[in-house]
């Protein structure tokens, strides 16, 4: 019983250790650090990878709400919504989707700016190295909504596909690899406060039918790029 006891408080030491270490990170970051919360639009191309040979370009729009938790890390939310299009001998295939996922993005500055003072680094001019610093990947994990009308051309056999061809309207799960980079052309102490944004995206889907058909000679899902130009305005920021 009395050993039981001991576990029991010593855990609760721990627990008490960690928490008032996370509170004491958290504070040391705040007092160097005002977070500010961004928002941007963008417009660009897409592809789909799916199952037709060419692969016309479609087009997308896109708005970005990112909490900073430093200049250079970022945690937000994307929403697209655009077409997919494809053609092959066999058919078409147009794709009005939209789609939102949850992401996080980490950039180069976050490994060489100087931590203890991200504010003095944001405002001084580093030439190269300034805009290098703002050159990020990210990852993260959301839906898309697809509201496919595709066609199967006369002559072509519907045997390659499944029962279900043609029509797809159902929503998938996609992981959203980005690479890109935010141009700063207003600075402040936390960060830029007006930059252009170029992201090149790639979701990975769990759906097979983004383009309407499942064909049996199918080896991988269907992905599709994303690539875009848009502009970002930070909110909250220390000037």
């Amino acid at each position: 019983m009395n050993k039981i006891y001991k576990i029991n408080v010593r855990g609760k030491k721990v627990i008490c250790s960690v928490l008032i270490l996370c509170a004491g990170c958290f504070t040391s970051l705040k007092a160097q650090f005002s977070s500010p919360f961004s928002v941007g639009l963008g417009f660009g191309g897409t592809n789909l990878h799916g199952d037709f040979k060419n692969e016309p370009v479609g087009y997308a729009g896109s708005a970005n709400f990112d909490f900073h938790l430093s200049p250079f890390f970022s945690a937000g939310i994307n929403l697209q919504a655009g077409n997919l299009k494809g053609e092959a001998n066999f058919g078409s295939f147009k794709n009005d989707f939209m789609a939102g996922n949850f992401n996080i993005k980490i950039r180069a500055g976050q490994f060489y700016a100087a931590k203890k003072n991200y504010g003095l680094y944001s405002l001084k001019k580093q030439g190269l190295a300034g805009y290098l610093a703002y050159a990020y990947a990210g990852v993260g994990i959301g839906l898309i909504r697809s509201d496919v009308n595709a066609k199967i051309n006369e002559g072509n056999t519907r045997q390659l596909f499944d029962d279900a061809y043609g029509t797809y309207d159902k929503t998938a799960t996609v992981i959203p690899l980005n690479v890109g980079i935010d141009i700063p052309f207003k600075q402040s102490m936390t960060g830029p406060t007006w930059s252009v944004n170029i992201n090149y995206q790639l979701n990975v889907s769990t759906a097979d039918r983004l383009d309407g058909f499942a064909p049996m000679y199918s080896e991988h899902k269907d992905f599709y790029s994303y690539w875009s130009v848009g502009i970002q305005k930070a909110l909250f920021v220390k000037k």
